[in-house]
């Protein structure tokens, strides 16, 4: 999850433009891009109903 999250996080801070360098920016990149994949693998596998 964490590398995924990774991954993904600095190619969604690419297309917005920003830049996150050090130690606290990579675990912000990571981060939010943990939490986006999270919610998209929620919305993927949501109960059927």
């Amino acid at each position: 999850m964490g590398v995924i999250g990774a991954i993904l996080g600095g190619f969604l801070f690419g297309l917005l433009g920003l830049a996150a360098t050090g130690l606290i920016g990579s675990l912000v990149t990571a981060t939010v891009g943990a939490i986006v994949l999270i919610a998209g693998l929620r919305m993927i596998n949501r109960p059927r109903i």
